[in-house]
């Protein structure tokens, strides 16, 4: 029998609920399925009588009744840089327009709650005397600087350091080779100067940062020249000269551990070098472990055919023929 049900207490409860739900959605891809709920299941129960009610029992302050707390906290709150997820609670589609729906129902031929969200509204509305003027002393915290609705985070760049961003995106779209690197343990007590470290932090930063891009301007500190010199953001360096450095350098640090054999084993490969005579069924091998090889693209249709080509003997003759001793 639910003719007797108080649906203003259950109201009050899911109130609170929403209150105290913490913020789930990181972006406006993702579902808050439960605070959805609780929204719309307000938004169902909810009469002019228990608003009435709601209003008469209520000793609490503005700022802890349900339209400010939908209008406030669910959707209209200010990013923080200080959160590990930003507000608000509502930032999928689906959300907000239930958030919206219950805001509508809590006015709707209700002048007090009218005037409540009003009153919400009209700071929001103003027009500023500083039109026009350079903005002083105040930072402005953007939703623009979450990651896009894709899910990805970009690189920023620093100057001439496209190869190096490049090289980090590709590295990250590679699930297995990510998650090794990240598992490794960097036990160097300079993490500031350790290139292991600041290239686990640039991994980290991309797959787990809300922000809208990662600044590795802390890995260029660290990826230093031959004289110790950081990275000059502002020369451009040779991509395969840059992996191969990075590569040794991880390589060594790495050696003589059970992460030895983390790189070889997801980008690592094996080429043979073999000889064979022509006179003879004599042949000779030996094998080179490699992270790349260079392939001729040029009048080339495809990967296939390049690599084809890479593969292809050479007839050594004259100076560079071998002597077959079998």
């Amino acid at each position: 029998d639910t003719t007797n049900l108080d649906t203003s207490k259950i109201v009050i409860q899911i109130a609170q609920k929403i209150r105290e739900h913490p913020i789930i959605e990181r972006r406006a891809g993702d579902a808050d399925n439960v605070l959805r709920g609780l929204l719309n299941l307000s938004k169902a129960l909810i009469s002019q009588d228990d608003l009435a009610k709601m209003r008469d029992n209520s000793t609490q302050k503005s700022e802890s009744s349900l339209i400010y707390e939908v209008f406030q906290h669910c959707l209209f709150d200010l990013p923080s840089s200080k959160a590990d997820i930003q507000p608000p609670k509502c930032k999928s589609r689906e959300s907000r327009k239930a958030a919206f729906s219950l805001l509508l129902k809590l006015i709707d031929n209700s002048p007090e709650n009218l005037h409540e969200l009003t009153t919400l509204m009209v700071p929001n509305h103003f027009v500023s005397q500083n039109v026009g003027k350079k903005p002083k002393d105040w930072e402005f915290l953007s939703m623009n600087e979450e990651k896009s609705e894709s899910g990805y985070v970009g690189l920023k760049n620093l100057g001439c350091i496209c190869y190096m961003n490049a090289f980090f995106q590709q590295i990250y779209m590679m699930p297995t080779l990510r998650h090794d690197i990240l598992s490794i343990p960097d036990e160097s007590e300079d993490k500031k100067n350790s290139v292991l470290y600041q290239f686990q932090y640039v991994l980290g930063f991309l797959q787990e940062s809300e922000k809208q891009y990662c600044d590795p301007e802390a890995f260029c500190h660290s990826f230093k020249d031959s004289e110790g010199n950081p990275t000059n953001v502002s020369v451009q360096m040779d991509a395969h000269e840059f992996v191969s450095v990075l590569f040794d350098r991880i390589d060594t640090v790495l050696k003589d551990t059970p992460f030895s054999k983390v790189l070889q084993n997801c980008m690592g490969g094996t080429v043979a070098h073999q000889i064979i005579c022509k006179t003879c069924p004599h042949r000779s091998e030996r094998t080179e472990l490699f992270y790349y090889i260079s392939v001729q693209v040029k009048n080339k249709k495809n990967i296939k055919e390049s690599l084809e080509a890479y593969i292809e003997g050479d007839i050594l003759e004259g100076d560079n023929a071998y002597l077959c001793t079998k």
